[in-house]
């Protein structure tokens, strides 16, 4: 005896004229697995209301429109942030926000803050491109009275001028913020720790 294969619409009416509900037929022939699997191997279209895609999405995926249909894709962190996927949910927190350094140094991705603790001698500090990191802001301040100046002629001064190497004097509780312009790391903000502010 062959085995029917083919997935048999029910005759019937869909919906019953007595309860104006769906009959029998219909709702087992829906809960038929076969047909299941036959309808959610095939994408609905964008145009339709459907993604476009089939794939099952890993944690933290979202939907991602592309210009032309949706893309399966997480959320990249920034300076500062750290994201964990977990299944059903994003947890968006702050990651390394304040380093002490000891010794030269080249700033990490998630440094925010740095303090030079650097002892006996000048610290130098080795930027990221300022290209990668347009609108960065890093703030640095000396626990030492040493100078911090950076590896690269890449750090204009508070009063504007040429890209140059200084960013601390050599004088503990010194501090700067720069912030980078996409091409040098400007700062924008400076300070010493034994000044008299006016109003």
């Amino acid at each position: 005896m062959l085995t029917n294969n083919n997935i048999n619409i029910p005759y019937s009416a869909f919906l019953n004229q007595t309860t104006g509900r769906p009959n029998q037929e219909w709702l087992l022939w829906l809960m038929n697995p076969s047909f299941i699997t036959l309808n959610l191997g095939s994408a609905l279209p964008v145009k339709s209301g459907g993604t476009g895609l089939t794939t099952i999405p890993t944690n933290g995926q979202l939907l991602i429109g592309n210009g032309t249909g949706y893309t399966l894709d997480t959320l990249t962190a920034g300076v500062g942030i750290a994201i964990a996927n977990a299944p059903g949910s994003i947890t968006i927190s702050a990651s390394s926000t304040l380093v002490t350094k000891t010794v030269d140094f080249t700033v990490a991705d998630t440094d925010v803050c740095i303090i030079n603790n650097k002892a006996g001698a000048t610290c130098v500090a080795t930027f990221p491109s300022a290209a990668i990191w347009p609108g960065r802001e890093i703030t640095v301040q000396n626990y030492q009275d040493q100078f911090l100046v950076s590896a690269s002629s890449n750090v204009v001064p508070q009063g504007g001028g040429a890209a140059g190497t200084a960013i601390l004097l050599d004088v503990s509780g010194n501090w700067s913020t720069l912030v980078s312009d996409g091409i040098n790391w400007i700062i924008m903000r400076a300070g010493s720790y034994n000044n008299l502010l006016w109003e």
